[in-house]
């Protein structure tokens, strides 16, 4: 027990931290410098003298070191995989060069510590010879979709006598963008609207008769682009079908803020909850447009089939929950589709309700937080269904069971 104890002693007075050693090494620095100059003042003496004004050149020698280390200190990094899944492990390694003709004994690198990264980021310190090089690899994980950038918090040069703390101009992070989990749904609520009601696959452009033009979103196709009006308006205009307009399904997800207390895995949930049923619309063949309005600009993605749903996944990661916008703005195009899903985090309100046409459906999946209530009681003549779902990993079964 006694030598357990002497030897945890001894291994906590080598975790010194970097400020604590480096007050230390001030308080020694300042404790020999005072004595030299107190026997220079009352001793006198050659060898004390010498001693005094060895002192004194330390200081600017130890700043000179520590600035010239720093201006040729290199770092690059690079992350395993950029574009990954939700959940997935990767590396993220960095590699530190001293380029400098002096050694670097003292290295401290703090790695950025980001919000859903689970990865131990602790100060690494260590010392490289002139010419020399130092790699380490982190293993990282991300508990949330979203785009993330890896990078350094701050690099710091100390001289040798650890005097002087000198800070590293730091490069650009390192782009990561992780997608949302994607669940395959055996069934969805839409396949429970009857045969009559259903949309069905749209048929090619050149049987179709053109009902309007609107301007192009993101994700219209170059054949639907009406070159002509483009020519006059000078802006990109996209034709519109009447049988898409009746039959295509709309995909509305609600992106404003809200409050809960994990609110990054209810937005997850929300997000993942509308890309399961659009990959389950997409795979019935039926032609879909997932739209929204993303920090107050509205975003759009149209497929016809399932060749595009990993751009419409992509699309999705980088979505940012972070603008107050009036509701009713989500269903400003309701009149493109006869079908609605809204995939939200809030109550549903009356105003988004009323703006159903009289010939529309809509299917409202509010994602629930935290032991809230079902669903606000709403009656619209069988035209709206309004669904709760949960955050958590039961949301697929509950897709799939919802009446």
């Amino acid at each position: 027990m006694g030598m357990n104890a002497a030897g945890a002693k001894k291994a906590g007075k080598r975790m010194k931290t970097p400020k604590a050693e480096a007050r230390s090494a001030r308080v020694a620095y300042g404790a020999v410098l005072t004595g030299s100059a107190l026997l220079a003042l009352f001793a006198g003496g050659r060898m004390v003298y010498a001693l005094f004004y060895l002192c004194l050149l330390l200081l600017p020698l130890s700043l000179a070191h520590a600035f010239a280390v720093s201006r040729f200190l290199g770092l690059t990094q690079h992350v395993k995989q950029m574009a990954l899944d939700k959940g997935q492990l990767t590396s993220w390694t960095f590699i530190l060069r001293n380029a400098c003709f002096l050694p670097a004994p003292w290295i401290e690198v703090l790695p950025r510590a980001c919000a859903g990264l689970e990865a131990r980021i602790e100060p690494t310190r260590m010392a490289l010879l002139p010419g020399g090089r130092e790699k380490r690899t982190i293993p990282v994980q991300f508990r949330y979709r979203g785009a993330y950038r890896l990078g350094m918090e701050k690099i710091v040069v100390r001289d040798a006598m650890r005097l002087f703390a000198v800070s590293v101009p730091l490069p650009e992070s390192v782009p990561v963008l992780v997608y949302p989990r994607v669940y395959e749904l055996r069934r969805f609520a839409m396949s429970r609207l009857t045969e009559e009601d259903r949309p069905c696959p749209i048929a090619q452009p050149s049987d179709e008769v053109l009902a309007e033009t609107r301007k192009y979103i993101p994700g219209d196709t170059l054949s639907r682009i009406h070159w002509n009006l483009t020519a006059r308006n000078q802006e990109l205009m996209t034709r519109l079908f009447v049988q898409e307009a009746e039959q295509r399904v709309m995909c509305v997800v609600d992106l404003r803020p809200f409050e809960a207390e994990d609110t990054r895995l209810c937005e997850d949930a929300v997000i993942e909850a509308a890309l399961a049923a659009a990959r389950f619309t997409l795979w019935k063949g039926v032609p879909l447009l997932f739209t929204g309005y993303d920090r107050g600009t509205r975003y759009a993605a149209e497929a016809r089939d399932l060749s595009r749903f990993e751009e419409l996944r992509r699309v999705c990661a980088a979505l940012s929950f972070g603008a107050s916008l009036p509701p009713e703005l989500l269903l400003n195009d309701l009149r493109e589709s006869r079908y609605v899903m809204l995939f939200t985090a809030h109550d549903p309100s009356d105003e988004l309700l009323k703006r159903v046409p009289a010939d529309g459906y809509m299917d409202v999946f509010r994602i629930r937080r935290g032991g809230q209530d079902a669903v606000p009681p709403y009656g619209t003549a069988g035209r709206v269904r309004v669904f709760a779902l949960d955050a958590d990993e039961r949301l697929p079964a509950v897709m799939e069971n919802v009446e």
